[in-house]
C-alpha cells in the first residue's frame, strides 16, 4: 500500500498542471515536492505566452486553427526530426489545455497572437506574465486538497522489481502509485550545460541564466538512476547578446548588421530569435554586430524601429527601451572600451579581428541593399539603415543567455518515462522541460515550452491517475 497516490515533482506550469489533473482524474492524495521556497519554477519568471491550436479564443477571434496545422507546422520547422507520436499528442492536447486552463480561473488577453513562424496565430498572452498563470494553477490546487512540500529536494527515486515507487529526501521516504517528474531544467548548472549544452558553454563567463535559480537538471539525475534515456542533446532556446547587462531581450534590433568571424553576414537580423538561435549554434556562437554613429545619436537612433512590429510588445505588454541597444548603454561602452570604433570599415575590421576586404564587400553590398530597400538576406525594409556616418562600431555578441535547456528524459505520447530500450518504465512519468526532445532542435515559437509543459502535465497526471486507481 502506497503512501499517496501520486508524488509530483516540481511545481512550475508542467507540476502544477500534473497534480491538479491527476486530482480531477480520480487521484485522492497527491502531493506535490518543490525543491525552491516558493512554487512556480521558471514558469513564473515567463513571458506568460502558451501554444494552442483550435481553442476556444481562436474560434472566437475567427481563426481557423486546427491540431494538425500545429502538428505540421512543428514537424516542418524541424524538418521532421521529432518524434511524430509525441508531437502529434502534443499538438491535440495543447488547444483542450488552455481552454482548460481558462477553466481554472488563468486570465488571456482575448486574441491570440503569432509567436513565429506559425500559418495561424496561436499564441494565447496571459494577463500578469507567467505568474498571472502560476497564480492561477496555485488557487486551483489549494482548492483540490493538493498538499505543496516546499525546499524539499528528491534525490533519490524508489524503485521495487524495475518499478519505480516512490521518491525520497535524504533519508525520508515517501511512496506512491505514480511519481511525475515536472523539475524543470539545468540551466543553472555549469557543469551539465558543459555535457549536455556544449553550444552554449562555449560563451565562457558571458553565460548566464535567465530562468530559476534551483535550475540544477535534477529531472536528468534522477533518471539516470532508473536508466532512462537521455534525449534532445545540445538543444534549448538561447540569445545572442553582447554581455553589457544581464537583462533579458528577447530581439536583437533589426538595424543591426550580423557578421561572423569572416566578415560574412548569414541571415536577415529582424529574424525570429529561434531562427537566430539555430543559425548561431551552427556557425559557432561567436559574432560581431555593426553600427554606426546614428546609433549613439538619440534621435537619428529613433528613427530606425528596433523590433518588429514597433516594439515587439504583446497585448498588455507595455513600449519598452532596448537594455543593451540604447544611446545611453552605448556610449556608456564605448567609453569603457568595450565597443570598438574606427573611421572607416577597413579600420573597423583590423581593430575586431575580421579580414578587412571581405568586411567592406559585406557592407558595400548591405549599404547598396538598403539604398534600394531590398536586401539580399530578406531583411524586412523599415529596418535597412546604411552604415554611413563615421565612426563605424563593432559589438562582439555570443549565444551566450540561457532561456531553456532541451535536454532531458525521453518520453512517449502518454508522457511515461522510457528506458534505454525505449520501453516505459513504470510507474514513471515526466513533462515539461525535465523532458527532452519535444520541441527541439528549432524551437518553433514562442509560448512553445510553457504549451508542451502544461500538455503533458495533464496527459501525466491523467494517465498517473489512472494507474493509481488500478492499483498498480
Amino acid at each position: 500500500m502506497s503512501d499517496i497516490d501520486v508524488l509530483v515533482i516540481g511545481s512550475g506550469i508542467a507540476g502544477l498542471s500534473a497534480a491538479i489533473a491527476a486530482r480531477q482524474a480520480g487521484a485522492e492524495s497527491v502531493i506535490i515536492a518543490e525543491a525552491a521556497g516558493g512554487i512556480g519554477g521558471a514558469s513564473r519568471l515567463s513571458s506568460g505566452l502558451i501554444v494552442g491550436a483550435g481553442t476556444a479564443m481562436q474560434a472566437t477571434a475567427g481563426i481557423a486553427d486546427s491540431a494538425e496545422l500545429m502538428f505540421r507546422d512543428y514537424m516542418n520547422a524541424n524538418q521532421w526530426g521529432l518524434d511524430g507520436g509525441v508531437t502529434r499528442r502534443l499538438a491535440a492536447e495543447s488547444g483542450p489545455t488552455i481552454d482548460w486552463l481558462v477553466s481554472l480561473g488563468a486570465e488571456f488577453h482575448p486574441t491570440p497572437v503569432s509567436g513565429g513562424y506559425e500559418t495561424q496565430p496561436r499564441c494565447a498572452v496571459a494577463i500578469d506574465e507567467g505568474q498571472g498563470l502560476i497564480d492561477a494553477l496555485a488557487r486551483a490546487a489549494r482548492n483540490l486538497d493538493i498538499d505543496v512540500a516546499l525546499g524539499q529536494r528528491v534525490d533519490r527515486l524508489l524503485v521495487k522489481d524495475g518499478v519505480v515507487v516512490g521518491a525520497a529526501v535524504g533519508d525520508d521516504e515517501l511512496s506512491a502509485s505514480a511519481v511525475i517528474i515536472a523539475s524543470g531544467g539545468f540551466g543553472s548548472n555549469p557543469e551539465k550545460i558543459a555535457e549536455f549544452y556544449p553550444s552554449l558553454a562555449k560563451a565562457g563567463d558571458w553565460l548566464w541564466y535567465v530562468g530559476e535559480d534551483g535550475s540544477h537538471g535534477d529531472a536528468i539525475d534522477l533518471g539516470q538512476q532508473v536508466g532512462a534515456r537521455i534525449t534532445g542533446h545540445d538543444t534549448g532556446c538561447s540569445m545572442l547578446a553582447p554581455g553589457f547587462t544581464r537583462s533579458h531581450e528577447t530581439y536583437l534590433p533589426g538595424w543591426l548588421v550580423i557578421v561572423d568571424p569572416d566578415g560574412q553576414r548569414f541571415i536577415a537580423e529582424n529574424a525570429h530569435y529561434s531562427a537566430l538561435d539555430r543559425q548561431a549554434v551552427l556557425r559557432g556562437g561567436r559574432f560581431f554586430v555593426l553600427f554606426d554613429s546614428q546609433a549613439l545619436d538619440p534621435e537619428a537612433a529613433k528613427a530606425t524601429p528596433f523590433y518588429a512590429g514597433g516594439s515587439k510588445a504583446y497585448p498588455g505588454r507595455t513600449e519598452r527601451t532596448s537594455p543593451n541597444w540604447n544611446p545611453d548603454i552605448l556610449r556608456e561602452m564605448v567609453a569603457a572600451g568595450r565597443i570598438p570604433f574606427a573611421d572607416s570599415i577597413a579600420e573597423l575590421a583590423v581593430a575586431v579581428g575580421v579580414p578587412d576586404d571581405q568586411l567592406e564587400a559585406t557592407i558595400a553590398e548591405y549599404n547598396e541593399g538598403a539604398q534600394a530597400g531590398l536586401d539580399r538576406m530578406g531583411k524586412y525594409p523599415e529596418f535597412l539603415r546604411p552604415l554611413e556616418k563615421s565612426p563605424f562600431y563593432a559589438a562582439e555578441i555570443r549565444l551566450s543567455e540561457i532561456v531553456i535547456t532541451g535536454t532531458g528524459l525521453q518520453i512517449d505520447p502518454e508522457a511515461r518515462v522510457l528506458d534505454a530500450l525505449g520501453c516505459p518504465i513504470p510507474g514513471l512519468f515526466a513533462a515539461g522541460e525535465a523532458t527532452g526532445g519535444v520541441i527541439w532542435p528549432f524551437y518553433p515559437s514562442s509560448g512553445s515550452s510553457l504549451g508542451h509543459g502544461a500538455a503533458f502535465g495533464r496527459v501525466a497526471g491523467t494517465n498517473a491517475a489512472a494507474r493509481s486507481i488500478a492499483g498498480a
